[in-house]
């Protein structure tokens, strides 16, 4: 397990600002399946190349391929599965039984994973937002999240 503070510094014209976020990673002995959940935000966007497990485009990859390799991971909105507060949020899964395991309002809008962004990649489980947060509230971010990889069906 891995808890953070960071400082990112983003250039913006001639000027730059600074972030702050604070999260949680988590390691697991399985495989996970890809999910990402982005709220909305100005300095992270959900992209499928953020995935680790999800092989980059080369350009001398045959177009077959190439749309097979961007069509791994779909894209959905979580306005319909979680209300009108979630109309900016985008979700990232290989799978559609992953979307319906996980994009409900019992499981990410518990105390510590509401408004943060969260991404099952490998065998890690992150979860991450903007500002400081107390290590203790870290401490709770890391159970929820650790019990939102158990609600997947293990295979």
């Amino acid at each position: 397990m891995v808890l953070w503070h960071l400082k990112q510094s983003f250039p913006r014209g001639n000027s730059s600002y600074e972030v702050l976020s604070s999260g949680v990673a988590l390691f697991f002995p399985r495989t996970l399946p890809l999910f990402g959940f982005y709220p909305k935000s100005e300095h992270w966007q959900a992209t499928r190349w953020d995935f680790a497990s999800i092989p980059k485009p080369c350009f001398w990859l045959s177009p077959r391929e190439k749309r097979r390799r961007r069509h791994l991971v779909r894209e959905y909105h979580a306005l319909a599965a979680l209300g009108p507060d979630h109309g900016g949020t985008r979700v990232l899964v290989a799978e559609d039984w992953v979307f319906s395991a996980l994009v409900r309002p019992d499981v990410l809008q518990r105390a510590q994973l509401t408004g943060r962004h969260v991404r099952l990649d490998g065998n890690v489980a992150i979860a991450w937002s903007e500002g400081r947060t107390a290590p203790k509230m870290l401490e709770v971010l890391a159970v929820e999240l650790y019990e939102l990889v158990n609600l997947l069906p293990r295979g």
